[in-house]
């Protein structure tokens, strides 16, 4: 058995923390585990609940088998995504002939394996369970005071980056993919 999946069974078990870390003023995350080295599992606090899921939401756990159901579709949504792109890179390779000196950007997302996730959990109104993903290709000069750790506890929000940065929303419960966002190119 993978010891990453071990561990992350022995985190539930345990449970929750119980400390409140919310803070008026400021958007605020605050770990429920972070055990592997590319994935970190935050806990949506209220101030942010409208940004990501709708109202009525509430933060619940994920399992094992559940962190591994959102793998499978973030790689089957990295899948479409890429086949889609295939034609926008074929534009823009077209176009860097019509322009001299100009750059043909691949779209492309590659081994979303690699990435680092941050995972935020929910029941939604309906009891369903819906899951946000931020993934990032690289941990970068971002980080507030060079922080190795800032990602495992806040969210990472990036404007630019291309397919580096990408985000989705899911429904666990129906196994669907609601939304798919690829950042742009500055």
């Amino acid at each position: 058995m993978n010891p990453y999946l071990l561990l992350l069974a022995f985190v539930f078990t345990v449970g929750k923390p119980k400390h409140d870390w919310a803070l008026a003023s400021s958007v605020h995350i605050h770990e429920q585990m972070t055990d592997t080295p590319r994935l970190a599992i935050l806990n949506l606090e209220k101030n942010l609940v409208s940004s990501y899921f709708d109202e009525g939401s509430k933060p619940t756990g994920l399992s094992p088998d559940e962190i591994e159901k959102v793998n499978l579709l973030i790689n089957e949504a990295v899948t479409q995504y890429n086949i889609d792109s295939e034609k926008i890179y074929k534009q823009n390779l077209a176009n860097t002939k019509k322009y001299p000196g100009s750059v043909a950007y691949d779209p492309k997302i590659k081994s979303p394996s690699t990435y680092y996730k941050q995972i935020v959990a929910v029941t939604n109104a309906k009891d369903e369970k819906e899951v946000w993903v931020n993934c990032f290709c690289k941990l970068d000069d971002w980080r507030p005071d060079n922080d190795k750790n800032y990602w495992r506890k806040n969210i990472v929000r990036i404007m630019d980056g291309g397919s580096c940065y990408f985000n989705l929303k899911i429904n666990l419960t129906t196994g669907t993919v609601i939304w798919f966002r690829v950042n742009g190119v500055a």
